[in-house]
């Protein structure tokens, strides 16, 4: 009834979008996207400063391994150099869309960064930075 009487206004009915225009969608959506990083884009010696010290970081794209029975995803080998992180000290790294995260044993993000610069990340809460040496 309410279709019968938007027609008598001259209010067009509502139709599913065409296959062009959902493939438009799904185009420019795939473009606006954060890409994520390759492991070995990322792989190499880096430098972390924050709350805790200095220490230097060397990211593997190497597997590291997760903890028996973690379901997280696979991380990368991670060599850490220096008195920094003191509490609960990554073991892993993996690339995130808008940058990096260093993980515990179970796979959990402990610290996660945002691409700020050409070779600099800093920590989503804004208390760590991570440069390219």
């Amino acid at each position: 009834m309410l279709v019968s009487a938007l027609t008598l206004l001259g209010v067009p009915a509502c139709h599913a979008p065409t296959s062009e225009a959902v493939d438009a969608v799904e185009e420019n959506t795939m473009h606006t996207s954060p890409l994520l990083n390759e492991a070995e884009g990322l792989a190499g010696n880096w430098h972390l400063a924050g709350p805790e010290g200095d220490c230097a970081l060397e990211l593997s794209a190497r597997n590291a391994p997760v903890a028996q029975g973690s379901l997280a995803a696979p991380m990368q080998a991670l060599t850490i150099t220096g008195d920094c992180l003191r509490d609960g000290s990554p073991q892993g790294w993996r690339p995130v869309p808008l940058g990096l995260e260093l993980d515990n044993a179970d796979g959990m993000a402990i610290l996660t960064f945002e691409h700020i610069g050409e070779a600099t990340y800093r920590s989503t809460d804004g208390a760590w930075t991570l440069t390219r040496r």
